[in-house]
């Protein structure tokens, strides 16, 4: 399970650079939700019902690129309002 985790991790990783190349690019912040929502999080999502049940700290490491993500996307703002503001909460 921990091998799933850590490809589904790493593949994820790897597209956050596509969303700081778009911020740079002076792209709107809905538009980066967009290529989030729509290239990252299916990655995060695939499997679910497999690894619903993995541990604390695998599902943690999981949740770390979705905080990576609206960091980039919101950056004044805390996790959770990020959350709210991405309805994605």
């Amino acid at each position: 399970m921990g091998h799933l985790v850590d490809y589904m991790y790493k593949k994820a990783c790897k597209r956050l650079y596509s969303l700081r190349i778009l911020r740079r690019a002076g792209v709107d912040r809905e538009s980066i939700l967009r290529v989030y929502l729509t290239t990252i999080r299916p990655i995060m999502e695939y499997a679910v019902p497999v690894w619903q049940s993995i541990p604390v700290s695998l599902s943690d490491k999981l949740e770390s690129v979705q905080k990576r993500a609206l960091k980039i996307i919101y950056p004044a703002e805390s996790y959770n309002n990020a959350l709210q503001r991405a309805q994605i909460a």
